[in-house]
This record gives C-alpha cells, structure tokens and sequence, in this order.
C-alpha cells in the first residue's frame, strides 16, 4: 500500500495492511502531519514500513519498481479533466490509480 497524505489517513493506511506479510510505503505527508506510528506497532503487526522521502523523486519511484511493489492502474485522465478528476477522488469513486497524463 501506498501513502502520501500522512495523519490520520496514513494510520488507517496502516491499519488495513495484512499483519504479517503487508508493506506501507510512505512518500510524503500532505496533510502536513506525519505517520502516527511507532516502531512497537511495526513490530506488532508483523509488516514493512518503508519510507521514501519527500517528495516523492525520481530516484523514489525507481526505488519502488525495485522492490517489486505494484500498484493498480486506474483511469488515465487529461489535465483538461483535473476537476472532474478530483471530484472523483474526493467522492471516493476511483479504483486504482487515478493519473493525470498530459
């Protein structure tokens, strides 16, 4: 799983991983708070934390193909649709992820 947005929302990130085989990765905290999680929790739960700076550079993203993480393609929008596509993720209406591509 991947998380840009830290705070709360990066906890219940957290949260959702599968103990004992789960991976968070962490690239930024765009909600200006960072990940509330400590290392006995990590522990507890049984799964990768794996920080990748911020922001998120390219040196980053080659950083996760290496790892092997993959993520789910979603819709492929024109920057021309950034408000629709926003209206999108803010209604939770997305799958995977959503790219503005120019």
């Amino acid at each position: 799983m991947f998380s840009s947005v830290g705070g709360t929302t990066a906890r219940q990130s957290f949260d959702l991983v599968r103990p004992g085989t789960g991976r968070l990765v962490v690239f930024g905290f765009a909600s200006g708070e960072p990940l509330d999680v400590t290392a006995s929790d990590v522990f507890a739960k049984g799964v990768a934390l794996i920080g990748l700076g911020d922001p998120l550079t390219p040196d980053n993203v080659r950083k996760v193909f290496e790892l092997g993480l993959k993520t789910t393609p979603g819709e492929a929008l024109p920057p021309a649709d950034a408000a629709r596509a926003h209206e999108a993720l803010e209604s939770r209406a997305t799958t995977g992820k959503l790219i503005l591509v120019p």
